[in-house]
């Protein structure tokens, strides 16, 4: 036991010194760069499990069994907004909405590179042609001479309580538009760019990119990148033995016939053979290309790829080839096609195995855009190289899409049931197509397309057939009143390719606000309240960005409102105040303003109108009214006459009418209630002021001829015959027995009505 004891004691100063690094927690560091903000995580040999990015936001996890320190890192620096936990191993960056995102290692940790959005200052000029330089030149020539001349006439600088210069004026509506249109394509350029891994040293590349290309003349005027089609004239196994014996004679050839391996196996298709084989950081020259081109056909989000880009490469023989494959893999078909015609000439020198796939990439270009005769040539040298099975559907699929840009829609339809029958995703795309087509010809239906549609996404998951045939079921749901439908097939949209391009996203934003719009508007008004609430909480992920998404708020926000509850309907008004900027607030204000009138609270009512300022617009009038309707509750009757002395809209008027009564200045309730008549229907209430402001302002045929107008309105209400009799005229001095009699009659109904 002693012993037991003793050893105990000893061991406790060891364990006592390995605790701390047993349970030390993972530190995380920021640090500025050129490159932006970094965020260092001492992960160690762990990599990743959960890398999300959004547009303001990434989301980083690692499978640690520490947890992370953020200390000072969580107020954020720099482009980082700030740093929070979703959990002890789970990283949430707040950024800059469209900051370009990076991830790489560096020995022990895991880095983040955050840097500031790709939004330009302004819309980008087309080059001017040299004779408009020439005369813009002459032009501004002319007029620094004429301000030289006029500097002397200059009066001196404003001094200190001189009147400042008139500001700037604003934009018109049409510039302002136009702005907007760009700066939004501005930040989906930036969120593309996002998407890009960084290279591993940003700023060589940024040099090069920056680097003016050439022009449209100097591309392909050199000699080919790589000569591919020389490296599949022996047979395979005879070549690979020859230069494996090259690489093993001596280091002298040894980096020649590691050179030529590596074209060779190109040339074969083993472009991920290749790419794995080459160091980025140390290659040689020779490599580049090789490296540039592998990283396009085997993942063309590889950042290696974007030598392929550089003057250099482009003035290669091949090279507007290899750029055209690289930006159409990358989904950049508008950049892509400046290149088309050059790597239609360079196709053919391709090996078949390698023109086959980016023939069909280049024909996909060229059929996108209609372009018949050069899509025709494309074609025929991809059909020259034999394609079989789902090369061959791809060829017809991409032909029917021909015909179809050029309205030759039988032989689009011959080309795509041709594809239909063949292996392959494409197969599956020109069966969708076809269908497509001949429900616009009549000759089939929505429920055929949707089986076609909804095969598509069971035999092809995780392709692009199956995001374009959700996104079309989708379509078809909302269009056929499926509002529910149309909203699951986006949510499974959503969450099967979250990586869809900016331009993707856009398109399925848009269809997402029309279906919740639909779904908040009076097309479901019948639909019960409670089922239409669970309905939007379930899909409010789906709201987008944008007017679109406050439009489908306010709509929700105001079906609460309608349906009494009140509370939610202004949590919603304020979380949407939160996300929608300042020139957008006063309708949102002007709601809130409502349901707090609604709800009898005429005291906030009063502060939110205040929070409005002055420049009210044409929201000034709605403004009036509300302000108006709270001053009634709170007894303010003059100032509420003050808010509407002006106004002759219907809603006024009744403000108006409200405020005299209780005046009791019935002279003028009786030309208000009569000028609202002019412009809608009177209430059954009102027609009963009418009449009786009437009788009180000794006007009693004016109330005689109300009542007889709205009679059948007002129905057998025990005070009606009492009113009637009060708008009689009294009986004269020469009045008869039949007046008097009458009159005593009157006198007995009015006891009645005063004795019940």
């Amino acid at each position: 036991m002693k012993k037991r004891t003793a050893c105990l004691l000893a061991c406790l100063p060891a364990v006592a010194l390995l605790a701390p690094v047993a349970w030390a927690a993972v530190p995380v560091e920021l640090r500025e760069t050129a490159a932006g903000t970094e965020l260092l995580i001492a992960s160690g040999d762990r990599r990743p499990v959960r890398f999300q990015r959004g547009q303001c936001h990434v989301v980083l996890g690692f499978a640690l069994e520490e947890e992370m320190d953020l200390g000072a890192v969580a107020r954020g620096a720099g482009h980082i907004k700030g740093v929070g936990l979703l959990d002890p191993h789970t990283l949430t960056v707040a950024t800059e909405c469209g900051s370009r995102i990076g991830y790489r290692r560096e020995g022990d940790h895991s880095i983040l590179t955050i840097a500031a959005p790709l939004l330009p200052g302004q819309k980008p000029t087309p080059p001017e042609k040299p004779e408009k330089q020439q005369a813009k030149a002459g032009k501004a020539e002319k007029a620094d001479k004429a301000e030289k001349k006029a500097a002397a006439a200059v009066p001196a600088p404003l001094t200190e309580g001189a009147p400042a210069p008139a500001a700037p004026q604003p934009l018109a509506p049409h510039h302002a538009a136009r702005d907007a249109e760009f700066a939004r394509s501005a930040i989906a350029e930036g969120l593309k760019e996002a998407a890009k891994p960084p290279a591993p040293d940003p700023a060589e590349k940024a040099a090069a990119l920056m680097a003016p290309r050439p022009s449209q003349t100097e591309w392909g005027t050199e000699g080919p990148l790589l000569d591919l089609a020389a490296w599949r004239r022996q047979p395979f196994r005879a070549e690979r033995d020859r230069l494996r014996q090259a690489e093993a004679a001596g280091e002298a050839v040894a980096p020649t016939a590691r050179r030529d391996m590596l074209r060779f196996l190109l040339a074969w298709g083993l472009a991920s053979e290749v790419r794995a084989a080459i160091n980025p950081q140390g290659m040689t020259d020779d490599e580049q290309p090789l490296l540039a081109v592998a990283a396009a056909l085997a993942d063309p989000r590889d950042a290696a790829a974007d030598f392929l880009l550089t003057p250099a490469a482009l003035r290669a023989a091949d090279g507007p080839l290899w750029a055209a494959t690289l930006l159409r893999r990358r989904g950049e078909m508008a950049d892509a096609l400046h290149y088309l015609p050059l790597a239609n000439r360079a196709l053919p020198s391709l090996p078949a195995d390698l023109a086959r796939p980016v023939g069909l990439d280049l024909l996909s270009l060229a059929t996108g855009r209609g372009l018949d005769g050069m899509a025709r040539e494309i074609a025929r040298t991809v059909e020259a190289t034999k394609p079989q099975g789902a090369d061959l559907a791809r060829l017809y699929y991409e032909i029917g899409r021909l015909h179809a840009a050029n309205k030759r829609a039988a032989l689009a339809l011959t080309q795509w049931d041709k594809a239909a029958d063949l292996p392959g995703p494409h197969a599956a795309l020109a069966a969708m197509a076809a269908t497509e087509l001949r429900l616009g010809n009549g000759a089939s239906d929505a429920a055929s397309l949707e089986q076609v549609l909804k095969r598509a996404v069971r035999d092809w998951p995780g392709a692009e057939v199956e995001m374009q045939a959700l996104r079309r079921l989708a379509t078809l749901a909302g269009e056929a009143g499926r509002v529910a439908e149309g909203l699951e097939w986006l949510r499974l949209l959503r969450l099967r390719f979250p990586d869809r391009t900016p331009a993707e996203r856009v398109a399925d934003d848009d269809l997402a606000g029309r279906l919740l719009l639909a779904l908040t508007g009076t097309d479901f008004a019948s639909q019960p309240l409670p089922e239409r609430v669970a309905l939007y909480e379930r899909n409010r992920d789906l709201i987008p960005d944008g007017p679109a998404g406050w439009a489908v708020r306010r709509h929700h926000a105001g079906n609460l409102a309608d349906a009494g509850m009140t509370t939610g309907a202004e949590q919603e008004l304020s979380a949407l105040l939160a996300l929608v900027p300042a020139e957008e607030k006063l309708p949102i204000r002007l709601d809130m303003a409502r349901l707090q009138l609604a709800g009898g609270d005429a005291g906030a009512t009063l502060a939110t109108l205040d929070e409005l300022g002055d420049k009210l617009g044409k929201q000034a009038p709605q403004a009036a009214l509300l302000r108006a309707q709270a001053l009634l509750l709170t007894g303010d009757l003059n100032g509420a006459l003050e808010q509407v002395a002006d106004q002759g809209d219907a809603a006024s008027l009744r403000a108006r009418a409200s405020a005299l009564w209780r005046q009791q200045r019935w002279a003028d309730v009786a030309r208000t209630l009569q000028a609202l008549e002019k412009r809608d229907s009177l209430s059954g209430e009102e027609a009963t002021k009418l009449a009786l402001s009437g009788i009180l302002s000794g006007d009693r045929d004016l109330a005689s001829r109300t009542l007889e107008r709205h009679g059948a309105q007002l129905g057998k209400r025990p005070w009606l015959a009492g009113l009637t009799t009060l708008a009689k005229p009294v009986p004269g001095e020469e009045a008869g027995d039949a007046d008097l009699r009458a009159l005593v009659e009157d006198a007995r109904v009015l006891g009645g009505i005063v004795r019940r």
